[in-house]
């Protein structure tokens, strides 16, 4: 009966071990899971104004690391609506830490890295599993997209992904893509062509301008001045214009750039792409592989 006793004893020590075990497991499988993420982008000025919002499902202790762009500045950091004291783990880096029970984070900062001449790209990498994820770019009054939506139409339009959503305030326009249950360290990419909107009178001397040049070279009468352009790069030789595009845009990224991302920035429809690809893969001189869902296109 003793050794029975102690039998009894023993299962249920184990079993509240287990126990402990998986409530600790639970509690911190909470503690890295947000109940919603918001990105906000906002364009103006020739820079992105960055606004980083993660809420918690309830107050935890967080460990987290971030790896701002390189040039961010006015970063302010607020911790339950608290602002919080920066600890920088590498300053010249921006790379900050913060180790602080919480249940809100929200995160601000400006770069100019994000915006090369007209071409936004971004990418949004959550740190924990997230149930709800949005992502908004704003484009301020002084900008608008290279080539406006018409109607329904995003496939010429110079914005990728398609957006869930278009909004605005009165004054700026608001794309919204609402993204829903989101794994940690899974990221989502998408790409603009914007450009300054003219001042009426700017453009209204620049018109004139123009005018008066093509008035003046029409009644002059001038020949048309031929020049020969000596091409550099063997590989370019032969190509049409459209595939010759598509190669100086890869080489410009560095020899690789999603197929998504290529089409924005040539300004050309799906089918047109996947023509120009296709023969430039039969004739070897780029490559396509998959990653995910998506088409990378690389340089040979």
């Amino acid at each position: 009966m003793m050794s029975s006793l102690k039998r009894k004893i023993r299962t249920t020590i184990i079993a509240l071990v287990f126990l402990f075990l998986f409530l600790v497991s639970m509690q911190k499988t909470i503690a890295q899971t947000l109940e919603s993420c918001d990105y906000s982008f906002k364009i103006e000025n020739r820079r992105v104004f960055v606004n980083l919002k993660y809420n918690f499902y309830k107050a935890e202790m967080i460990d987290l690391d971030l790896d701002l762009p390189d040039d961010s500045s006015n970063i302010e950091i607020l911790l339950d609506n608290q602002l919080g004291k920066i600890s920088f783990l590498d300053r010249d880096a921006k790379k900050i830490k913060i180790r602080r029970t919480i249940s809100e984070l929200e995160i601000k900062y400006s770069t100019r890295e994000m915006l090369k001449d007209k071409l936004f790209v971004s990418e949004v990498r959550v740190p924990y599993n997230c149930s709800n994820l949005t992502v908004r770019v704003i484009l301020s009054p002084d900008y608008v997209l290279e080539k406006p939506i018409r109607g329904e139409d995003f496939e010429t339009a110079t914005i990728y992904p398609k957006p869930n959503r278009i909004e605005s305030d009165g004054q700026s326009l608001i794309f919204v893509w609402l993204l829903g249950n989101t794994l940690e360290n899974q990221n989502f990419q998408f790409v603009l062509l914007v450009r300054k909107r003219f001042e009426t009178l700017l453009f209204l001397v620049i018109s004139i301008i123009i005018l008066g040049v093509a008035i003046v070279l029409y009644l002059k009468k001038k020949s048309p001045v031929i020049v020969n352009v000596k091409k550099i790069d063997k590989m370019t030789d032969h190509l049409k214009e459209d595939e010759e595009q598509i190669i100086n845009i890869l080489k410009q990224r560095g020899g690789t750039c999603e197929q998504g991302t290529l089409r924005v920035i040539a300004d050309m429809s799906k089918s047109n792409l996947s023509r120009i690809l296709k023969e430039l893969e039969e004739r070897k001189i780029i490559e396509k592989t998959k990653k995910g869902n998506k088409n990378i296109v690389k340089l040979k």
